[in-house]
């Protein structure tokens, strides 16, 4: 026999068992995702992180949520990301989204003459409970610098009581962690700095 066809037939089913694998692996990340049609047209090298706005601590005092957001889009972004700090807005409006995804011009502007930005990465909490069950509500706006446009933005609620949101935590542990007991990933749901983790980490997953 012709050891071609044995050959053929052995990378086919080493491509379906790859299929098989990633499918199984990789599951749907629990944020909601919305683009514009023309998305792959900007071009993004730089993009700025702003101060989170929202919750229970203030307006623009979610230290941990801006750091998470720059840790998983710089991972995850393919694109350099810039941390912009409250000095940065001083004599600006803030960034808040206007009617149909728009923001202020002359903030945008001049953020992205200041740093060289291609895009602003816009965060808002929109619910967050500290005390067990945790529960943290995150949306980001990705609005490019050229028009003030929110060309993405994506929205994730995660909830520690939820198996979606327990399963995530635990798939997180393991894959980070490795051999991890219960009480190792459980511990997670306690932790806001994780969880913070955790809701930047699937608002960049779902990124185009």
């Amino acid at each position: 026999m012709s050891l071609r066809p044995l050959a053929l037939a052995a990378a086919a089913l080493g491509l379906c068992s790859c299929v098989v694998t990633s499918a199984t692996v990789d599951e749907a990340p629990l944020a909601q995702p919305r683009v514009v049609s023309d998305f792959d047209t900007y071009r993004l090298r730089r993009v700025g992180v702003l101060p989170v706005l929202g919750g229970e601590y203030g307006e623009v005092n979610n230290d941990d949520l801006q750091a998470a957001l720059h840790t998983e889009f710089t991972a995850r972004g393919g694109f350099e990301v810039v941390l912009i700090g409250v000095e940065d807005l001083v004599g600006l409006e803030p960034m808040r989204a206007w009617s149909r995804g728009w923001y202020q011009p002359r903030t945008i502007l001049e953020l992205a003459r200041r740093h060289r930005l291609d895009a602003l990465l816009a965060g808002t909490v929109t619910a967050r409970q500290a005390h067990p069950p945790q529960q943290l509500g995150m949306s980001v706006d990705l609005v490019a610098s050229a028009t003030g446009q929110t060309i993405w933005s994506s929205s994730v609620h995660l909830d520690a009581s939820e198996e979606r949101t327990r399963a995530s935590v635990q798939d997180w542990a393991e894959r980070s962690v490795g051999d991890v007991t219960d009480s190792t990933w459980e511990a997670l749901l306690l932790s806001p700095r994780r969880f913070a983790q955790l809701a930047a980490r699937e608002l960049a997953r779902t990124l185009p």
